[in-house]
């Protein structure tokens, strides 16, 4: 079946949508969640920045009985991520207020 993305605080679940080809049928999955340091433009003198970087390797069926492993850039998906958590922050408060 096809590879979805799921967010949960383990109250809520949220589908941020598949992340596999329609016609993979895929096995395992891992995510990688891992924050790079990037290099200065301005060469030594300048300050490295860190990015937050999130990838997903899974199997995916082939023939034989075998498996071929794809690895996915998800780090667009971040974003996505973050508006998510900040309304279910957004609805808790405003839950919580209420009582």
């Amino acid at each position: 079946g096809r590879l979805h993305l799921w967010l949960t605080d383990l109250h809520r679940i949220y589908d941020l949508g598949p992340i596999s080809a329609e016609n993979e049928n895929v096995a395992a999955s891992t995510l990688l969640y891992a924050t790079v340091e990037v290099p200065s433009l301005e060469g030594e003198g300048g300050e490295s920045k860190e990015e937050k970087k999130l990838y997903c390797s899974y199997e995916v069926a082939a023939e034989d009985g075998k498996y071929n492993i794809a690895f996915v850039d998800l780090t667009e998906k971040l974003e996505d991520m973050k508006k998510v958590l900040a309304a279910w922050k957004t609805k808790d408060a405003q839950i919580a207020k209420e009582y």
